[in-house]
């Protein structure tokens, strides 16, 4: 006798796509059809005008007044004949902009129509595990530093540079720092700043040499897109996956904005195979081209 996991069955996509598939077509029956042309009746209810009012309170802070109601409905009527006058005029034909606005309503559908349960304990730590990346939070340094123009200082900036380094790493040595620093307008101190925080600042080469200096001493020097650097590393924090319990929510989010999207490409899937793709001779040699180069 075989047995059958009813836990398991409810949360198999497969499941959701087939429920998806048959709310389509049950939609699909109830709004399309080629009567869209040829009905002249608009029918207009009051969940149509309650739902009006409530986009009107949610943006204004305050319910319509009886005139604005009339409005909304006066413009309510005067869309839905303008709309079915475009639609008997073929207006809506070979419209990008109305294929897009389709479209993205036929995404939000099947996305919405696809439910999805929450996620248990082992699948947001599977989750997080598999897309670390999306939630680590990354290494952070402090530092100071003393910048030497290369325009002032010439070819001799680089000895200049080591015999002023000597001197910062002897502990009876200088004592003004800042004042060692040519003129700039460069902060001197940087505090808990990220890689592509730094890079933007003074470039990627010197940002990614810094993250590799010890904690504690002077050391350089250091190329940066304006010129020479001897820099002091304050602290390093480095990269860390917090746990799960402390981002939860923003895991749990994020695992079912996946699911949604794997639901709406499979559905997708399923819709293409009902259509042949017909590509144009020019599209396909193009390719053919582009993919010799």
């Amino acid at each position: 006798m075989i047995k059958i996991n009813v836990y398991k069955l409810i949360r198999e996509p497969l499941l959701h796509f087939l429920v998806i598939g048959a709310a389509l077509f049950f939609l699909f029956s109830q709004v399309g059809g080629p009567e869209i042309e040829t009905d002249n009746r608009i029918v207009i209810t009051q969940a149509d005008l309650d739902r009006l009012a409530d986009v009107w309170l949610r943006r204004t802070g305050r319910p319509p007044s009886s005139q604005d109601r009339e409005r909304q409905l006066d413009q309510l009527i005067r869309d839905q004949v303008l709309y079915r006058e475009a639609l008997v005029m073929g207006l809506d034909k070979d419209d990008v902009i109305v294929r897009r606005r389709l479209s993205q309503k036929m995404e939000y559908l099947f996305k919405n129509l696809g439910s999805v349960t929450e996620p248990t304990e082992t699948e947001l730590n599977a989750f997080l595990a598999e897309n670390a990346s999306k939630f680590t939070i990354p290494a952070k340094i402090s530092f100071r530093h003393i910048y030497l123009n290369p325009d002032s200082r010439g070819q001799g900036i680089y000895v200049s540079a080591r015999k002023l380094l000597t001197q910062l790493q002897d502990p009876a040595g200088v004592t003004d720092v800042v004042s060692k620093s040519d003129r700039t307008l460069l902060a001197y101190d940087y505090s808990e700043k990220k890689e592509n925080e730094i890079a933007s600042l003074f470039g990627d080469a010197f940002s990614k040499q810094i993250f590799s200096l010890p904690v504690g001493s002077w050391q350089g020097p250091i190329d940066s897109v304006y010129g020479v650097h001897l820099v002091y590393i304050k602290s390093h924090n480095m990269p860390r996956l917090p746990q799960l319990s402390l981002i939860r929510e923003r895991v749990s989010s994020k695992w079912k904005a996946e699911k949604h999207r794997k639901t709406g490409d499979v559905f997708y899937q399923s819709l293409l195979q009902r259509y042949e793709i017909v590509l144009d001779d020019n599209i396909i040699n193009n390719a053919m081209v582009g993919a010799e180069q």
